[in-house]
């Protein structure tokens, strides 16, 4: 059986990070039967809602209390299975899934659940597989460009990421995670280019300012990664820099990187030091 990369399981929850209490006991108040109908609509609408907004954890507690009241709705189903999949509770998405109706929907979610849990027979196969009946679907594009990345197949990474802009998935998800493919495989012009682009279409969206300033600080301009942001993140920023290039092979600039964090004053940045002491040990 092949096995995913732990992190493929987070092209589910795509751009959201997990919630704090994800792993956490959950002890939440009894809900017993008896809404009107009105009332459940309204809770199945909110969930919805809650879905389009990447707001995984709102969307559960909405949803939790719609199939309470209509366990057997099959599409209330397949929008927890949604919502949990967001969540990173992959086995719970499983369950939810495999309690929906059958349909192109449902089988994709239930393909990126078994892929995280590492209960795939192929996951190559599974998420291809997937798409032939889900073209739009930017969950699966991403699990397969990263599967391809761990893997270090880089340009069929990249191909899935162009192939996904052909069929609508979410643009500016699908090009940031193109940048951090050829990030990865050490084209950081084409990298930050791809960044900047995903930054214009979304400018809210952290992660892609990020991913940015990352690719800047890779190459050396320095105030250009950090300009205009908190000395916290821009610690943050630092570090992951050094870290990418220590795992690009790029020691020297690491080091350079995991300095530049530690030198920004007030802060003092364990993991920086962490990751440098760790590099003077490799050599």
């Amino acid at each position: 059986m092949r096995r995913a990369p732990p992190y493929l399981a987070l092209a589910a929850a795509l751009l959201t990070p997990l919630s704090a209490g994800a792993n956490t006991l959950d002890i939440r108040p009894v809900i017993t039967r008896g809404a009107d109908a009105a009332q459940v609509d309204e809770w199945v609408k909110a969930g919805r809602d809650a879905l389009y907004r990447k707001d995984f954890e709102a969307a559960y507690d909405a949803l939790t209390r719609a199939l309470i009241e209509r366990p057997e709705d099959g599409d209330i189903q397949l929008s927890m299975g949604d919502a949990l999949l967001g969540l990173s509770q992959f086995a719970g998405a499983l369950k939810h899934y495999r309690a929906a109706p059958a349909s192109a929907q449902s089988f994709a979610g239930i393909v990126l659940s078994k892929a995280a849990l590492g209960a795939s027979e192929d996951v190559e196969v599974d998420l291809n597989a997937a798409l032939e009946i889900n073209l739009s679907d930017t969950r699966l594009w991403l699990a397969l460009g990263r599967f391809y990345d761990s893997e270090d197949r880089s340009l069929e990474a990249q191909s899935t990421y162009v192939q996904a802009l052909k069929f609508g998935a979410d643009h500016a998800v699908i090009v940031n995670s193109l940048g951090m493919s050829l990030l990865r495989a050490g084209r950081q012009a084409q990298a930050l280019e791809k960044f900047q682009q995903a930054n214009a279409i979304a400018p809210d969206v952290e992660v892609f300012d990020n991913n940015r300033r990352l690719a800047l600080a890779l190459q050396g301009d320095f105030d250009g990664a950090i300009s205009g942001v908190t000395e916290s993140r821009a610690a943050h920023i630092y570090n992951d820099a050094g870290f990418i290039a220590a795992k690009t092979g790029k020691p020297q600039i690491a080091k350079i990187l995991y300095r530049q964090a530690l030198q920004i004053s007030p802060v003092y940045f364990p993991p920086a030091k962490a990751n440098l002491d760790a590099l003077k040990t490799a050599g």
